[in-house]
């Protein structure tokens, strides 16, 4: 995570990324302090780095971005997107524990 923080360049610019002070960031990076939760979520967010990689260093850095998405992917989850809301819970469910396993196993 520190090495995350490192890529903005300077304290300050993390800071003003991640909306917090400059001694904040500090403690992160020099001593070692654990963030907040919401804080994991604004590096998670703000830097585009994978969930399981940031809070179990696991799988890949960084997160794919929607320009490094195959059209085909783009496409069927445009597809599934507005399908969504008239679909029943259980379905969602299904679909949604699918798509997990797509990128889990």
């Amino acid at each position: 995570m520190i090495a995350v923080i490192k890529t903005s360049g300077s304290q300050l610019e993390a800071a003003i990324k991640l909306g917090i002070s400059t001694s904040q960031v500090s403690k992160i990076v020099r001593k070692g302090y654990s963030p907040s939760k919401i804080l994991l979520e604004k590096i998670i967010r703000e830097y585009q780095v994978s969930e399981a990689w940031l809070y179990h260093g696991r799988g890949e850095q960084y997160v794919a971005t929607a320009d490094e998405l195959p059209q085909e992917l783009i496409d069927v989850l445009t597809m599934l997107k507005n399908k969504w809301p008239i679909l029943s819970l259980a379905k969602r469910y299904e679909y949604a524990g699918k798509i997990i396993g797509l990128f889990t196993d």
